[in-house]
This record gives structure tokens, C-alpha cells and sequence, in this order.
């Protein structure tokens, strides 16, 4: 169940970063567990997803990097994959809401920063099985939300411009 995972004193830890009053805490905790895990528990007693565990070996790496210099990258991995396939020798980044089993994925928000899901999805499953080396996540909006980027916790600078970033973006 979902409260199971993240309990009220919890979650005002994970928000502790945020300037929120105790009342916007208690709103924002009251829409969660009234609206967001209501309904992920009532699908979740109708359905049972089998785990499937890797068939590829994987590691991976957290922030920060020496040759990350536009702040991309959210996870970088090494994940061994099928020695043949029509994608073999791609390199290939996925953006950081699909699930890389054992990999953190964060959708971009801190209340799910050490959450690892337990299985691949099905397009990583696919990719791997082709040959494709996945490098890693890039960095995500606050729950893939905002579309002007000021909500993501890890930023990313101009691609143009390293130094610069874009006036709507959080730098860190």
C-alpha cells in the first residue's frame, strides 16, 4: 500500500527543503493521501504485476560528475546487454520516469529520490535485448509538470551557453 511507503512524518521530513507553511504542508499531505494514494491503492488491488527480475547485470552512479557540464545527467549506468540486435552499439539516454530496475528514479521531485523500481520497463527490456547501451536518466521536471523548467531539483544549464542558464530554470 501506498502509505505504507511514505507516512506523514515522513513526507514533512522530504519537504522539509521546501518553504511551505505547516498549513501548505497539511493541504499538500491531505490531496496526497486523499486524491494520489486512494487511487494508486484501488488499482493496486486489481492488478498484481509479476516481478520480473533483470536478466542483464547493472550498476549505476549518482550526481555530481566531472564531465557532466550541462548538469544532464540524473543517474548515469552500465548495464550489459544482448551481444547482438539492430541497436547494438547505440548509446541511448532515457529520461528519468521510466523504471531501470535497481536504478533510482526520482520523476524529477525529491519525495521520490531513493525510490528504485524492481523491474525494467517494457522498452528497456526492449532496448537491452537489441543491444542498445543505455548510458543513463537525464535530469526531469518536478513530476514531469512544469514546461518551463523551474521545478526540477536537478537543474540543467543552456546547451548553448554553459555558464548561462536559462532565466526560468533553477540553477544549482
Amino acid at each position: 500500500m501506498a502509505r505504507e511507503i511514505l507516512n506523514k512524518k515522513e513526507f514533512y521530513q522530504l519537504v522539509n527543503d521546501f518553504d511551505l507553511t505547516e498549513k501548505e504542508k497539511t493541504v499538500y499531505w491531505k490531496e496526497l493521501s486523499n486524491g494520489f494514494f486512494s487511487s494508486f491503492e484501488e488499482l493496486s488491488k486489481h492488478y498484481q504485476s509479476p516481478v520480473k527480475k533483470p536478466i542483464y547485470r547493472r550498476t549505476f552512479q549518482s550526481r555530481p560528475y566531472a564531465d557532466d557540464r550541462y548538469n544532464a545527467w540524473y543517474v548515469k549506468t552500465k548495464i550489459e546487454h544482448a551481444e547482438s540486435g539492430s541497436l547494438l552499439g547505440k548509446k541511448i539516454a532515457v529520461k528519468d520516469n521510466i523504471s531501470i530496475a535497481g536504478v533510482p528514479m526520482s520523476m524529477g521531485t525529491k519525495l521520490l529520490e531513493s525510490y528504485k523500481p524492481k523491474e525494467d520497463a517494457t522498452v528497456i527490456s526492449r532496448l537491452l535485448d537489441q543491444g542498445a547501451d543505455i548510458l543513463g536518466k537525464s535530469v526531469s521536471e518536478n513530476l514531469f509538470c512544469s514546461g518551463s523548467s523551474p521545478t526540477k531539483f536537478k537543474s540543467c544549464n543552456s546547451f548553448f551557453s554553459p555558464d548561462h542558464c536559462h532565466p526560468t530554470r533553477c540553477c544549482e
